[in-house]
């Protein structure tokens, strides 16, 4: 099994991802008014 630290690594990472394309949404929203 992989090690714990590299899981967490991994959605941690994934997070990042969908917080920056939630943000890009938004931001696009917003200037798309």
């Amino acid at each position: 099994p992989p090690h714990k630290g590299f899981v967490e690594k991994t959605l941690v990472q994934s997070e990042k991802e969908v917080l920056q394309a939630m943000e890009r949404e938004f931001m696009r929203r917003v200037t798309g008014r």
